[in-house]
């Protein structure tokens, strides 16, 4: 399994969350055997969808 790592704490609105939060619903992360870590804020976070394969990690 591949773990990617993804630094979105300097995300706070725009089209940097619709950009990742659609390349995260559009991926097959279970089909492609990778697992996403994704460090942001409360905010950010709760934009993303929630997946199986995808981990949420909140920074201040």
């Amino acid at each position: 399994m591949i773990v990617v790592g993804v630094d979105a704490s300097n995300i706070r609105a725009g089209g940097g969350i619709t950009h990742l939060g659609q390349l995260l619903a559009a991926a097959d992360l279970e089909a492609l055997g990778v697992r996403v870590l994704v460090w942001g804020g409360a905010y950010t976070l709760g934009c993303l969808p929630d997946r199986s394969r995808l981990e949420k990690l909140h920074v201040q």
